[in-house]
């Protein structure tokens, strides 16, 4: 029986001028460039997989990218970064996303499927793989689906826009500045599915798409708050009819 360890890509951080292109079989790089505790923790817990697989423990790992919504449901993590940083975006009034990022989304139901499927292969021990949409998703465009749902958010660079969230002290904005920097940073990173595309042919995932996003998530829309004196739904989302994308519920 083999240890499968699902890690987060947040553990590679690979050299400025190095490839963008990340392998699986590239080994673990150092965690000098890590800049925060999750990622850190995150590399440590990989470091002693790979030790005991080193001593002879058969090892998988699985690394998927930034997992988001079912794409039958809708049903998500609502403080995963993503949907934060969209409820960050509605709260401030201006999205940066003039030299924002891109995420590569890659839905829970295919992480699930894929993760059940190597496990039931024996040929998969001792092996890394790669589980990504292969599709970035830039922010301007997860910005422009909620503009179409009624919110009035408007487009600056990342420096202005911490620069407003700083002055108007937003909270939801606060506990995200430090991760919003000039440029597309880590995000423009992309991750060779070549090996599990290889074994799982079948298994392809679903891009996040606008009607994806639309889908009204069950466990969120339960826990709706109203809209207070201030609140930016209360003034930027005139259609009071339109649904609301699941996980922007519980982080807007």
């Amino acid at each position: 029986m083999a240890l499968h360890r699902v890690s987060p890509v947040g553990v590679l951080a690979p050299e400025p001028d190095g490839d963008r292109l990340v392998h699986p079989d590239a080994g673990l790089p150092g965690p000098e460039r890590l800049r925060h505790g999750y990622a850190q923790s995150k590399w440590v817990a990989e470091a002693l997989v790979a030790q005991a697989a080193a001593r002879g423990l058969p090892v998988t790992v699985h690394r998927p990218t930034r997992i988001s919504a079912d794409t039958a449901t809708g049903i998500c993590q609502p403080a995963d970064y993503f949907w934060l940083l969209l409820g960050a975006c509605a709260e401030a009034g201006p999205a940066p996303t003039v030299d924002g990022p891109a995420f590569d989304l890659v839905p829970v139901d295919h992480v699930r499927e894929a993760v059940v499927a190597l496990t039931r292969r024996p040929d998969t021990v001792g092996r890394t793989f790669h589980l990504a949409a292969d599709t970035l998703l830039p922010l301007s465009t997860a910005v422009s689906w909620l503009r179409e749902l009624g919110y009035g958010i408007g487009d600056t660079t990342a420096a202005a826009w911490r620069t407003r969230v700083e002055e108007r002290r937003l909270p939801r904005g606060l506990t995200l500045l430090s991760t919003v920097r000039d440029g597309p940073g880590k995000a423009a990173l992309r991750y060779d599915t070549g090996p599990t595309r290889a074994l799982l042919p079948d298994t392809v995932p679903t891009a996040l798409d606008r009607d994806c996003s639309r889908r009204p998530c069950p466990t969120s829309s339960a826990r709706k708050p109203s809209p207070r004196r201030g609140d930016p739904r209360s003034v930027r989302r005139p259609d009071a009819t339109a649904t609301t994308p699941s996980c922007v519920h519980a982080s807007t």
